[in-house]
C-alpha cells in the first residue's frame, strides 16, 4: 500500500494484504501494489488505480462520516449503501453534538439520519439495524406524523437559523 500527496511522489504505507484506511490519509492519494510469482517463476508486479481520500471523511472512533447526496431518505440511504455504510445512527447526545459540530451550517439546512418506519402506524428504526433508539432530540412537537401523512424518515435540523423554535439546530424531525 501506498500513499501520496500529489499523486505522483508514494510512499509505502503497509506491506499488509488489507489496509484500514485513517484519518491520516484524508486529502492523499492512495494506491495498492500487488506482486506474484507464479508456479513456473514468472514474476508480475500490478500497480492499482489511485484513489483520492476525501477530505469531507470524518473518522471518529470507529465510526466514518461523510455526507451524501439524496433529496430523499431512500437515494441518501442507497447512496450510503453504494459506500458500504448506512445513514447515520446517532446513539448519544455528544454523537449528536459532534455531527452538528462537524456538518452544521448556517444556510436552512437538515440532514437525513437512519432513523426511519414503515407507516406511521410502525415502530421506528434504524437502516443500519442497530436496535437501540433509546435516545433521540426531537423538535417540539415531533414526531408529528399524522394518519394519511407519509413522514416515515427523519432528518436532523443541521442549522439555527430558521428563526422558528421547532427547527432548533440539532433537533430531529419526521419528514
Amino acid at each position: 500500500w501506498q500513499s501520496s500527496t500529489n499523486n505522483s511522489n508514494w510512499s509505502e504505507i503497509s506491506t499488509s494484504s488489507t489496509y484500514t484506511i485513517t484519518s491520516a490519509e484524508e486529502g492523499k492519494y492512495i494506491q495498492a501494489i500487488i506482486s506474484y510469482t507464479d508456479d513456473e517463476g514468472f514474476s508480475e508486479t500490478v500497480t492499482t488505480s489511485s484513489i483520492e481520500i476525501p477530505i469531507e471523511l470524518v473518522i471518529r472512533g470507529n465510526s466514518l462520516y461523510t455526507i451524501v447526496d439524496g433529496p430523499t431518505w431512500t437515494e441518501a440511504e442507497a447512496n450510503s449503501n453504494k459506500l458500504g455504510g448506512h445513514l447515520v445512527t446517532i446513539n448519544d447526545a455528544d454523537e449528536n453534538a459532534y455531527l452538528i459540530e462537524k456538518y452544521g451550517t448556517g444556510d436552512k439546512q437538515a440532514h437525513w439520519i437512519g432513523l426511519h418506519r414503515q407507516s406511521n402506524e410502525s415502530f421506528w428504526e434504524w437502516s443500519s439495524g442497530e436496535t437501540n433508539i433509546d435516545f433521540n432530540v426531537w423538535a417540539i412537537n415531533e414526531p408529528n406524523g399524522k394518519k394519511g401523512e407519509s413522514q416515515n424518515y427523519v432528518h436532523v435540523w443541521t442549522s439555527d437559523d430558521w428563526g422558528v423554535g421547532h427547527r432548533a439546530q440539532g433537533t430531529w424531525n419526521d419528514a
